[in-house]
């Protein structure tokens, strides 16, 4: 649920975000995310539909079967006046951390704190 509530102000203006949920009370939670960022104008434009898997690609993993992809794209200008919070990368840049990741940790994983860089 941080992320979700986080993740507008991660995202570029005029920027997309796509997430794969492969349960339906993620996916529940993730359209709720986005419905409420939409009221508020976070997002400029979410998904209408839920995007399933082929029959095809189920075939061939039939793991993807339960999976469900919903995107939004963040409205262009800041949202009262408030600029977006810079999600800057840390470490080497190739894990796609961000600075928030240590308070997003311990708060859902007590007593784990991830590695500084």
């Amino acid at each position: 649920m941080t992320l979700l509530r986080h993740l507008p102000q991660c995202v570029n203006p005029g920027g997309r975000v796509a997430i794969v949920a492969f349960h339906s009370g993620e996916d529940r939670r993730v359209k709720k995310a986005f419905q409420a960022g939409l009221r508020e104008g976070l997002y400029a434009a979410i998904a209408e539909n839920v995007v399933r898997p082929t029959p095809e690609e189920c075939r061939a993993n039939p793991r993807a079967s339960a999976a469900k992809l919903r995107w939004a794209r963040r409205s262009s200008p800041p949202v009262l006046g408030i600029p977006p919070r810079p999600c800057r990368q840390v470490g080497d840049g190739g894990g796609g951390r961000s600075e928030h990741d240590d308070e997003i940790g311990e708060r859902t994983h007590p007593g784990v704190r991830l590695p500084s860089s």
